[in-house]
């Protein structure tokens, strides 16, 4: 509404009461012929303004018997018994006329907030369909525009939604949701039991599982030893999301013997608008994506993505042979249906996304096919490895440009993904679009964005790298012999990523190394890859020495000197050492690049979840070890944003603030 209009209801109020104010503080005065004058000059005041008030009421009332006169008799009476409200008002929102159905439906009481209601919906009028609430009922307004005598004129209908809306609400509330239950860790908590604590402590687990279940009035029937087929409704999916799934901390928690580890369960939901059975695929989707991300969380299948509730906890070890073997197998029968091979690893690729390459192109090479790695040096963190396999005229000779691989491209071509599972985050996206066969080798926990259309998806997130998996498929493949330049590829990926054989390793790590050393690799000439030039070790010392420690746990670092080419690497190692500071659990290093991007290496060890943190971010990675990637902002702006995202991770995961708090004080 226009500030005439409120100038007008406001003087209509207070004149009066302002001028007879004045008027009896001038008779007071002493001096009775200025007070004399006064008092006619609010008496003339007072005439002028009634004059302005009856001509304004006069227009108003003429303009709505304008409106009226527009219409015959039988519009006339049309309007008034329309079975609808219906408002009459001008372009400044003034209520012009409605008809009896608006008194009936919004009620007397809400007349007079009709005018407010256009002040906080300014475009209502200009809008085609707005939604209004008047107490506890709801409209949906219709808005028609007219010119009379040179003024716009508007007529509003007002469409009665509430008992659609309530029936809608509680169709979505009755909305049948599935899920699956899985018990992480079954056989790890029982293994060591005796018989009767194994009675115990099974019957602690479902009977918290049922009685988690019958207090939202679901049915849970237990399909196997570790898993549960939970039904319930719609209504409750959302308490659950609101209060992130307290089950989860509740089964962690539960007593267990000395001799046992803590329980923890992965739940896969289904929530679409479709029939059971879609709904409980879709719940073992979400089950499954749960697990690729180290289990102990919930993950939700929506209409538009997958939200993720939990993961906190570092995830069992649960590798065997038996994924290797069958990823060994499927890149056999791949390898027979094509005639080119294309590798290509993530961006800004590291010694493991290109020693991964390398071992992949070996068994490539080994099959007889024309192989290309997809390779860019101008981004690469791992260029001293990358010069030394130039010095090989074999292996040089298979690193391809953008150009040659999309000639390669096409579907006879087998593309092999490494080291992520995201097509956005790989070197060339685009090549994806022309292969004939897709192949997936990653470890780092899976998003929601993965490579869907891949023939064949490797994903092994208890793996300490890709270069693991593909020596254990080298393994399978009966690829034993090759130069020393390849195996020490593969072996600088794995000494990358595990910290020189420190975090994340486990049996299959070290078998992985030792077949590599069979094969001829030599530790010395690895270690020496890593070797940095003394810019990148003052900029990681510089990173080290500004370091603050926010919460007493968390250490954070900005780099705010020039980009140059090995900023990056430097950034990741001053986070490595940032966790040797005492009680720091988890670090974070940020630094633009040369094309305004602010890149976060985040990591920890185990007991913060740094891929949690900086999900948040639209980053990712391992709970140990991430990283995100923010255009747009300053390097102080997004250092705001990551403590805004490490509080929001500490205030949605108390159990983790628990654990980090213990171990300091410990």
């Amino acid at each position: 509404m226009k500030l005439r209009n409120i100038f007008d209801r406001i003087a209509e109020r207070f004149h009066y009461i302002i001028l007879i104010s004045i008027t009896a503080a001038l008779n007071i005065n002493s001096f009775s012929g200025l007070s004399e004058f006064m008092t006619g000059v609010t008496v003339v005041y007072i005439v002028i303004f009634e004059f302005y008030l009856f001509r304004k009421r006069r227009n108003t009332k003429n303009l709505s018997a304008n409106v009226v006169s527009m219409l015959n008799m039988t519009s006339q009476k049309r309007l008034i018994d329309f079975p609808i409200p219906i408002i009459v008002t001008d372009n400044e929102g003034s209520l012009l006329w409605y008809n009896d159905k608006l008194l009936t439906d919004v009620g007397s009481e809400h007349i007079n907030r009709l005018n407010s209601v256009f002040d906080l919906n300014s475009n209502i009028l200009t809008r085609r369909e707005t939604k209004v609430y008047f107490g506890n009922r709801n409209f949906t307004v219709y808005s028609d525009c007219s010119v009379l005598n040179n003024r716009e004129m508007y007529v509003l209908y007002f469409i009665d939604n509430t008992e659609y809306r309530a029936l809608q609400k509680k169709y979505n509330d009755n909305r049948t949701v599935v899920s699956v239950i899985l018990i992480d860790n079954y056989d790890d908590i029982f293994q060591n039991m005796r018989d009767n604590e194994r009675i115990t402590a099974s019957a602690m687990i479902e009977n918290t599982l049922n009685e988690w279940c019958q207090s939202v009035g679901g049915l849970i029937k237990k399909v196997e030893k570790d898993r549960y087929l939970f039904i319930f409704r719609n209504e409750n999916l959302v308490s659950f999301t609101e209060k992130r799934f307290p089950i989860l901390d509740t089964i962690r928690k539960l007593p267990m013997p000395e001799t046992s580890v803590s329980p923890t369960v992965s739940i896969g939901i289904g929530a679409q608008n479709c029939n059971f059975s879609q709904n409980e695929e879709l719940a073992r989707q979400a089950l499954d994506m749960a697990l690729s991300r180290g289990g102990d969380q919930v993950v939700v299948k929506t209409e538009n993505d997958f939200e993720f509730f939990g993961g906190r906890t570092k995830g069992m070890e649960k590798r065997t042979k038996v994924k290797s073997r069958i990823a060994a197998t499927a890149l056999r029968d791949l390898l027979k249906d094509v005639d080119n091979v294309l590798i290509m690893g993530h961006k800004y690729s590291d010694f493991d996304s290109l020693g991964a390459s390398v071992g992949l192109s070996r068994i490539a090479v080994a099959a007889g096919k024309k192989t290309g790695i997809i390779f860019d040096e101008k981004t690469s963190l791992a260029m001293p490895l990358y010069e030394r396999l130039m010095k090989n005229q074999s292996i040089a000779e298979r690193f391809v440009d953008a150009e040659k691989a999309l000639i390669m491209a096409g579907p006879k071509c087998l593309v092999i993904v490494v080291d992520t599972h995201r097509a956005g985050y790989s070197i060339m996206p685009s090549v994806l679009e022309y292969a004939g066969k897709i192949m997936v080798v990653d470890h780092h926990r899976k998003s929601a964005d993965y490579i869907e259309n891949a023939d064949f998806f490797y994903h092994e997130p208890y793996a300490s790298s890709a270069s693991e998996m593909v020596a254990e498929i080298m393994q399978y493949m009966n690829i034993s012999r090759m130069p020393q330049i390849e195996a020490e590829a593969v072996l600088s990926g794995i000494y990358l990523d595990t910290k020189s054989f420190t975090l994340r390793t486990n049996p299959h790590t070290f078998e992985a190394s030792s077949f590599l050393r069979r094969a001829g690799a030599d530790t010395v000439n690895v270690k020496q890859l890593f070797q940095i030039d003394m810019q990148t070790y003052m900029c990681r010392a510089e990173m080290i020495k500004n370091a603050s420690v926010y919460k007493k746990i968390i250490a954070v670092s900005v780099w705010n000197g020039d980009s140059f080419p090995y900023v990056r690497m430097a950034a990741a190692q001053a986070a490595d050492e940032l966790l040797n500071i005492e009680n720091v659990l988890a670090s974070f290093t940020l630094f633009r690049d040369k094309d305004g991007v602010v890149n976060i290496s985040g990591r920890s060890f185990g007991a913060i979840n740094v891929q949690l943190i900086l999900e948040k971010l639209k980053g990712g990675g391992h709970q140990t070890m991430a990283g995100a990637q923010l255009s747009g902002v300053t390097v102080d702006k997004a250092k705001d944003q990551l403590i805004s995202a490490i509080n929001a991770y500490l205030s949605e995961n108390p159990y983790d603030s628990e654990i980090a708090v213990n171990s300091v004080q410990g």
